[in-house]
């Protein structure tokens, strides 16, 4: 588990120590970074990553937990509206809130997005645990909607969800990953949320 050391130091060296992680998530994944890696580029001893984390998996979720906090920023303000707009309209500005995001931490969201394709079992954890907690967002703000009038009764609760979650977590970031444009970007995902919206006829 990350250590109260880690949270406890400089706020510059904790920077220095997710970006070198970053870069090198970036670079090699998870499955071929090693401590080593880390504590070269990040300009730590071995004794003192010890201090801080346990293993690898304690450096990703360090860096999940901190971009996690970032991207709050972001979306904070959509997220103060939750109860009193529709969420499918939240939905959309935190969606372009999210790409904004990506953009602005470009290395460190390809860092997340490519490490969380490894299958060992911390990672596929930590995967399962984001994801479970981002459906039951939507799953909590789609009933919500429901029984206030802002959304159809009969609309599906679970497949919406997996819907929305999944056009984020595979359209949006396989995109991004591919280096698509901005702008482009922004436009395929409010023809996502247009089609959610206004259906197909």
């Amino acid at each position: 588990m990350i250590k109260k050391t880690f949270h406890q130091l400089d706020p510059q060296k904790k920077a220095t120590i997710l970006k070198s992680s970053h870069e090198v998530f970036a670079e090699q994944g998870f499955d071929a970074t090693t401590i080593r890696d880390i504590v070269r580029l990040s300009g730590i001893s071995r004794g003192s990553f010890y201090q801080y984390f346990d293993d690898l998996g304690d450096v990703f979720e360090a860096c999940v937990q901190d971009m996690a906090e970032k991207k709050m920023a972001y979306i904070q303000p959509w997220m103060d509206k939750m109860g009193k707009t529709p969420f499918v309209d939240l939905y959309e500005d935190m969606m372009v809130s999210g790409i904004e995001f990506a953009y602005a931490f470009k290395e460190e969201a390809l860092s997340i997005a490519r490490v969380l394709k490894s299958n060992h079992p911390r990672i596929q954890a930590i995967y399962h645990s984001m994801k479970a907690e981002g459906l039951r967002i939507f799953t909590e703000l789609i009933d919500a909607d429901k029984k206030s009038g802002f959304m159809s009764p009969y609309v599906n609760t679970e497949i919406l969800a997996k819907s929305l979650y999944g056009f984020n977590e595979h359209e949006i970031m396989v995109w991004f990953e591919e280096g698509m444009d901005r702008s482009k970007l922004l436009e395929f995902s409010k023809h996502y949320i247009d089609i959610i919206k206004n259906g197909i006829l």
